[in-house]
């Protein structure tokens, strides 16, 4: 008796979440969703070496040739982790972003803070494509910039003001 031949399309291996700690954004899209090429929340993190061993496995794991997304810039390799469930729902600003404490925060990482990220691997063919879960702000290191006081404060003035 013969063995007939499967010729459907391998499904796509779905991984468990994989914890992401302690690496530095470069960007984030985060606010709203980025609408360039469909809507999607976005945030693109710096690849450490801890990231380059995890890719590695993934890999693997896989039999995959490829992990998606990511890039160099700058001379520093980099990852766009992605989301696009919130965005399609019409939800303006990702809304599974947790202060150290694990409680729902209202700050959003941008370029330079440190962070944790949840996500969630799944192959597609040959290549891997790593989604975004969960954000954990860990450190804020962008406050922005601002103006330095010039020529002592502003209370000294107001005595002289006739009104």
């Amino acid at each position: 008796m013969a063995v007939k031949a499967k010729t459907e399309a391998p499904s796509s291996v779905k991984m468990g979440a994989q914890v992401i700690s302690n690496v530095s954004v470069i960007f984030s899209n985060l606010l709203k969703p980025d609408t360039k090429f469909g809507a999607q929340h976005d945030v693109t993190i710096e690849v450490t070496k801890d990231l380059k061993k995890l890719f590695k496995e993934i890999l693997a794991q896989t039999g995959a040739k490829k992990i998606n997304g990511v890039s160099e810039y700058e001379g520093r390799e980099q990852i766009k982790l992605k989301n696009k469930i919130y965005a399609q729902e019409g939800t303006e600003r990702f809304p599974n972003i947790v202060d150290t404490q694990k409680q729902n925060t209202d700050e959003v990482p941008f370029g330079g803070d440190v962070i944790n990220v949840i996500v969630r691997p799944r192959q597609y063919e040959d290549n891997v494509s790593i989604f975004l879960e969960r954000i954990q702000l860990v450190e804020k290191k962008n406050s922005g910039v601002d103006f330095e006081v010039i020529g002592g404060s502003n209370e000294d003035t107001k005595e002289d003001l006739p009104f």
